[in-house]
């Protein structure tokens, strides 16, 4: 798989309780996530096409801390073999202890790596898989032309199609999705939903950093359809709350970087960087055939919910198809 890289960003997420509360939330979501996930590992990559000589090699970017993999290896061959890759160590620790857990070390490699220069030979990976993985590289400055760069994704995505074998594919559920119009910020107006007060984005942003240590200043936004269990509050008795890895974020800024511009970056890549049709270009552009594009409408979860999708200025704008969310793909390599 070649030398491992140097890697020259800090990660994030450093400090012991922001990883814990950061996995835990993204541990809670492996269920929806294998919806997608083991279906379509088991339609394109079929066991009978490979053996104990010719091992499956499924490269899961942007690992955080394995959970779903873990999950999804139970399914599997044992010469289905996943390659862990995160750019924090500590989340790779993580990973690691919990496969020896598990007791699945031989179906597992971990490497930290920047997704934009990744340390495997070409045509060396079977598949790709990343989760909530393309809005963090949208905001991290990876090709040196700093945060918010479409290059960002562009250059990760000519990475994937350069290790990716022909016939080889990419399976992502991602953050990546937003409206074609990428001015149009939304917000959710609703009032005691669940017990809890949902404020808008605009507090958030104007409150600064050192104002925030509690969480009653800190409003959920963009259409953030979290279920109640993965919330939490920083104070005890407090009616607002937040989703778990929110409340991580929150920590990281207020403990080691206390800017205000970093957590406007933070808040902001949540709104997601590429549109339906940008992304399907991306595919394109970069050797592989899109199988699946799809985005799920925030307009539909909203819908099933009872709650109304407003714009700034409080009119209700409910349209289906302006308004995506999650985004589903599954790319085959040329």
């Amino acid at each position: 798989m070649g030398s491992q890289l140097e890697v020259t960003h800090t990660a994030k997420h450093t400090d012991p309780a922001c990883l814990a509360l950061y996995g835990e939330a993204m541990s809670e979501s492996v269920k929806y996530k294998r919806q997608f996930f083991a279906p379509a590992i088991r339609k394109y990559l079929p066991v009978e096409q490979f053996s104990v000589d010719r091992p499956c090699l499924i490269l899961d970017l942007g690992s955080c801390t394995s959970a779903l993999a873990r999950d999804l290896v139970q399914d599997l061959p044992p010469y289905f073999h996943f390659i862990e890759n995160d750019l924090d160590r500590n989340f790779l620790y993580i990973a690691r202890e919990g496969v020896k857990e598990d007791g699945n070390e031989t179906s597992f490699s971990h490497v930290q790596a920047n997704a934009v220069q990744l340390p495997f030979q070409t045509a060396s990976i079977d598949a790709v898989m990343h989760s909530s993985f393309f809005h963090e590289i949208f905001s991290f400055p990876v090709t040196g032309k700093g945060p918010f760069n479409f290059e960002n994704c562009s250059q990760v995505v000519r990475e994937i199609s350069r290790i990716v074998r022909p016939g080889g594919y990419v399976f992502g559920r991602d953050y990546v999705a937003r409206p074609q119009d990428a001015e149009e910020v939304l917000r959710v107006e609703t009032t005691d939903y669940d017990g809890k007060t949902i404020l808008d984005t605009a507090e958030l942003l104007r409150t600064p950093i050192n104002e925030l240590s509690n969480s009653s200043k800190v409003a959920r936004f963009l259409m953030e359809f979290e279920p109640a269990r993965k919330w939490r509050s920083m104070n005890a008795g407090e009616t607002k709350y937040l989703p778990a890895w929110l409340v991580s974020e929150l920590l990281f800024h207020l403990n080691y970087t206390c800017s205000d511009a970093m957590w406007s970056s933070e808040i902001y890549e949540q709104y997601g960087d590429l549109s339906e049709s940008e992304i399907h270009a991306l595919a394109l552009v970069h050797g592989f055939e899109p199988i699946q594009n799809d985005a799920v409408s925030h307009y539909d979860v909203a819908e099933g919910k009872g709650l109304n999708i407003t714009n700034l200025k409080g009119e209700i704008v409910n349209t289906r198809d302006r308004f995506p969310t999650n985004t589903y793909l599954i790319w085959r390599k040329k």
